[in-house]
């Protein structure tokens, strides 16, 4: 089962992912922490995260940098701001070229649909898979609670 880390500072659009997304055969882990998605990452077996750019604690490039120190891991950012990524902007150029020429990246702009967000992971990661992978690196549930993480609801 592929696994699908979520980071966004909107506890509705982490609701959102989890209904489209397990029911598409991903395991999904929610968060609305920036500071989670590293650790997560360093502990847990992550194909993909979804990362808003504009949280309030730290600036979603910045969670970026901290996720590709501890590892490849394709990420789709999302944002409602389309400034945020448009290719006339200089910063965005110059963020590209220093950064995410190469990277395995994306941008989802909100708001979206349910099928631009099964398109854009299924293009970074493929379809879901129902069966767990004989590599990954599980820890105990206890772990992802202690990082600010679930998998479920709230009170699963």
């Amino acid at each position: 089962m592929k696994t699908i880390l979520c980071i966004d500072d909107d506890a509705w659009v982490l609701e959102t992912y989890l209904e489209a997304l397990r029911p598409r055969g991903y395991r999904v882990l929610v968060t609305t922490s920036t500071n989670a998605g590293p650790s997560c990452v360093k502990y847990e077996q992550v194909d993909l995260v979804l990362l808003d750019l504009n949280m309030p604690t730290k600036h979603g490039l910045a969670v970026y940098r901290e996720l590709e120190a501890t590892g490849k891991v394709p990420v789709l950012f999302v944002t409602g701001r389309s400034h945020s990524f448009d290719p006339k902007s200089e910063q965005f150029k110059k963020e590209y070229e220093n950064e995410l020429n190469g990277a395995r990246t994306d941008v989802l702009f909100k708001p979206f649909t349910i099928s631009a967000l099964y398109e854009k992971v299924e293009s970074l990661i493929g379809t879901g898979a129902y069966a767990p992978s004989p590599t990954n690196k599980r820890s105990p549930d206890r772990f992802l609670s202690a990082i600010g993480l679930r998998s479920g609801p709230p009170g699963s």
